[in-house]
Formats: C-alpha cells, structure tokens, sequence
C-alpha cells in the first residue's frame, strides 16, 4: 500500500485542514469517535490514491457515513475506472481499479500482483478477447509467471438449453 494515504482533515471555516495521514483509516476514525479528537467538529478522510473522500464524520449524529462515489477517467482509447469495494463481512475497504483500452480489461489492486511485475504494478486479472472469444487470465499465485486461462466460450447465452 501506498505510505500516508488516508488523511484525516477537519473542516475549519470553509477549508478542510489535514489533521493526520497513514497507511489506513481505521485508527483516524477512532480517533473522532472515541473523542481523541474534538467530536463537535466535522471531518472527512480523502484517499489520496482514489482521490475521493471516503468517510464523513457527522458531529449532530456522531458517527461517521461511507460516501460511496465511483469515478472513472475517460481518454479517447483508454477508460479508467476507480471503485472501492466493500467487505460485508469484516467492514474493511480496498480500491481497486478497472484499467480499460482495445488490448483488454485490468484488474489492478493495492498489494496484488503478477509474477512477472514489479510491487505495485501489477494487474492479477486480465480480460481480453482472442481468437473470437473472451479469455480470462487470472495470476492467483505470485510466483507463477503463467496465468490460469479460461475461455467463456462455455457461458456465449446462444449455448443455453431450450
């Protein structure tokens, strides 16, 4: 992961001052919530990789909001698309981002990687179309240089039955 991502900022007037930055938001929030930090003030923390603020502390309500706002960067031959992506189960987050152009579809992710790419480079799934079908290339160990490989021939809808 990127060092000093998150950043805890508290809103002073009409300017958001960054309060702290880290590695994770977890402990900014507990910060504000366990009122270490002035609980009557607003806050927000901004991912400075996705670009977006992420959460939200209300002083009326103490409690902090999930802002979900996907974004995407569009070019004329290249689509990028960031989304954070939620675990219902452990509450924690991940970015990830879509990287979209004629060659295929990326699926890049903080701290996963292929075997042939360097630490924060690489993209563990890669969607592309080959010989008149849709291939999925999947690195789901860092130490292989080859990707599993599965053809969606098998799920065309024209093989439905009836």
């Amino acid at each position: 992961m990127v060092q000093d991502r998150f950043r805890l900022q508290v809103q002073r007037g009409q300017e958001w001052v960054e309060l702290r930055s880290g590695e994770w938001s977890g402990w900014m929030q507990d910060e504000v919530s366990r009122g270490e930090q002035d609980p009557s003030l607003s806050y927000r923390i901004h991912d400075s990789v996705v670009g977006d603020v992420l959460f939200v502390w209300h002083p009326d309500s103490q409690a902090w909001t999930e802002v979900t706002r996907p974004h995407a960067v569009v070019t004329a031959e290249r689509l990028v698309v960031h989304q954070l992506l939620h675990d219902e189960v452990t509450g924690e987050h991940i970015p990830v981002a879509l990287d979209c152009d004629e060659r295929g579809i990326t699926l890049s992710a903080p701290g996963h990687g292929d075997a042939c790419s360097s630490d924060g480079h690489g993209s563990p799934v890669h969607i592309e179309f080959r010989d008149g079908e849709l291939w999925v290339r999947v690195w789901s160990d860092i130490h292989e240089e080859d990707p599993t490989s599965i053809c969606l021939a098998g799920a065309r809808e024209s093989r439905r039955d009836g």
